[in-house]
């Protein structure tokens, strides 16, 4: 039994760490597996031997590989599947990891933050995006039909279904949280200062969010005895847009792998914010940790706070979430922040991202999957001119 993931990158993001997880336990448990990448790309930083590495230069190139089941998120699709050579048999199965990942968007800041019942954005769409709206419209509701389209949590799955307008299987695969043996060390002594940390790439949908959480803490820390330090692990594009503190110190790391990262939050952080997988990492370490909604705004709403032990339907955060959010003065009053809610946390991840069960599920999900390499080769073989523009600009 044989998998390749597709998801070239130059750059460690969360979708990166969560297949070189499953990667790295199928490779252990006897499975053949291989990513495509680029030579100098995520997957060889994060630990891929070489001779697991399907190398492109361009996600404009064609590309062969010889598998069994070919998985890849949904936005990757148009590309991948216009490249790919590979068996009639092999079996597709597309994983959504972000809410847009079935939508075809414009990669441009002012597109992202338009309402989508703006009339700028149905011009944009009819005139831009219409064949990639159809493509993906067919693609995806067919891989639905076949069992091949599944979900991280429940944000994914709504915005897949209003984007496809018609009934979607709720297939969820939760993201796997890594194998984690360091754990939150115990505090002997009374703290000299209180320690905060962000993880996450500073992005243009992740930027609003640490924006929203820095004029939080400035505001709360002039009410405590203690200094307050935020560590901001990660970087990216955004980071010129991170806001400046007055009240507290801020400790730029920028990025870490996953050794030094777990390090210094199991010896250090009194309480994690972030998204998506980095908040599993912490709150497996038995941190306090929160879900902080993703936002295109330059600052986040003021209820974007989710204790992570009462998200729902997996979510790790979403940009339509209205229930259950609290603000940063809600977790203080709540006594979040007490280190005993990290147990809380670690148990939600140890129940719900367990790697060795959604291994077991993909692998499960994979098998019944009926979307073949055949239904591409007659269906969905199509190039568009503005995704080969900006990939070309981007040096994608």
């Amino acid at each position: 039994m044989s998998f390749v993931f597709y998801s070239p990158s130059r750059v460690v993001g969360g979708a990166e760490h969560l297949f070189f997880r499953l990667y790295t336990l199928y490779k252990h448990q006897g499975y053949e597996c291989k990513v495509v990448d680029y030579a100098d790309g995520a997957f060889s930083k994060l630990g891929v031997p070489d001779e697991d590495i399907v190398v492109i230069s361009s996600i404009r190139q064609a590309f062969q590989v010889d598998c069994d089941y070919f998985v890849l998120p949904p936005n990757m699709a148009y590309e991948a599947l216009c490249n790919a050579v590979m068996q009639d048999r092999t079996k597709i199965i597309f994983w959504s990891l972000h809410p847009y990942n079935c939508i075809p968007i414009l990669p441009l800041a002012f597109y992202k933050k338009l309402d989508a019942s703006s009339f700028l954005k149905r011009m944009i769409d009819l005139f831009v995006l219409r064949k990639q709206i159809n493509y993906a419209r067919a693609l995806f509701t067919d891989a639905s039909k076949k069992s091949a389209l599944i979900f991280m949590d429940g944000e994914n799955y709504s915005s897949g279904q209003r984007f496809l307008q018609s009934p979607v299987d709720r297939k969820f695969l939760p993201l796997p949280s890594p194998v984690i043996f360091e754990t939150r060390a115990q505090r002997h002594t009374r703290p000299t200062v209180l320690n905060f940390f962000w993880v996450g790439r500073l992005v243009d949908f992740k930027i609003g969010s640490l924006n929203r959480l820095i004029q939080d803490l400035d505001t709360w820390s002039q009410g405590q005895q203690l200094p307050i330090t935020l560590h901001v692990v990660g970087s990216g594009d955004a980071e010129g847009q991170m806001l400046s503190a007055a009240h507290f110190k801020i400790e730029k790391h920028g990025y870490l792998d996953n050794q030094a990262l777990h390090k210094v939050l199991a010896t250090t952080a009194d309480a994690v914010f972030s998204q998506g997988t980095s908040v599993l990492e912490s709150a497996a370490i038995g941190l306090p940790s929160f879900i902080v909604m993703p936002t295109y705004e330059p600052v986040g709403n003021e209820c974007s706070y989710m204790p992570l032990s009462e998200t729902r339907n997996f979510d790790l955060g979403s940009f339509s979430a209205t229930e259950g959010l609290r603000t940063f003065a809600e977790l203080s009053e709540g006594r979040y922040f007490d280190g005993t809610y990290g147990a809380a946390c670690r148990a939600y991840v140890l129940e719900h991202h367990d790697l060795l069960q959604v291994a077991a599920q993909l692998l499960l999900m994979a098998q019944h999957s009926n979307f073949l390499f055949s239904d591409v080769r007659s269906a969905y073989r199509q190039r568009f001119l503005s995704r080969y523009v900006f990939s070309a600009l981007k040096g994608k």
